[in-house]
């Protein structure tokens, strides 16, 4: 094939698929060309095609399905230069003089050459998309962290809320009891917790402990 220029970092950039192989950039896609010199340049991929075509056998065609056959050419290969298309149907040639290409041969041809040629790029590509794949899954993952987090101090700030507005309540309703009630109060609450904690003594419960479930 013919010498190519190394892909730019832009160019490896641009290639297809973020997370997939990337393909290539054609040599002629981002090159600017008149309407003249694509015209020519079709006309010269045409010639190219009819040379091969004559070293196999083919059918007979009329005018207008000729005109089909070289402008599918020409629609595909027009992204390649000359040289290299020709080069590629050479090679086809050579490898297989029983098998007459279609397009899909040749364009295969070029693109595996095309990215031979610009391997190391395309694996600096590749090894920049892990990274930025790795990237984005531990900010995912540190996003995810922090949104727990703050629903956990948001439930908490919920749960100190209503405990403080509890404690409110509370006093408000013991500011209204007069001296006798309170004390009244006190006192049931004193006997409540004595028996409530001769209760879990006699019964040797620990509310600080959890026991496991016993194995029968």
């Amino acid at each position: 094939m013919s010498k190519m220029s190394a892909l730019t970092t832009q160019q490896a950039s641009a290639m297809t698929s973020p997370y997939g192989p990337p393909v290539p950039e054609t040599p002629l896609r981002t090159v600017w060309r008149s309407s003249d010199q694509i015209a020519d340049h079709r006309k010269q991929i045409g010639v190219l095609v009819e040379r091969t075509n004559r070293a196999y056998w083919q059918s007979a065609m009329s005018e207008a399905e000729r005109c089909l056959d070289l402008k599918w050419w020409a629609d595909l290969l027009e992204e390649w230069p000359v040289d290299s298309a020709d080069k590629a149907l050479t090679q086809w040639v050579l490898d297989n003089p029983n098998k007459r290409p279609n397009p899909g041969h040749i364009v295969q041809i070029l693109k595996a050459a095309w990215a031979k040629h610009n391997a190391p790029v395309i694996q600096q590509w590749e090894e920049e998309q892990a990274r930025a794949r790795l990237a984005a899954i531990e900010a995912e993952k540190q996003a995810k962290r922090l949104e727990r987090e703050a629903l956990e101090r948001e439930k908490q700030a919920r749960e100190e809320a209503k405990r403080a507005e509890s404690l409110r309540l509370e006093r408000e309703r013991r500011a209204t009891l007069t001296l006798e009630e309170r004390q009244a109060e006190d006192e049931q609450r004193r006997l409540y917790e004595g028996s409530l904690g001769a209760f879990l003594r006699t019964h040797r419960i620990n509310l600080r402990r959890v026991d496991p479930p016993r194995e029968f």
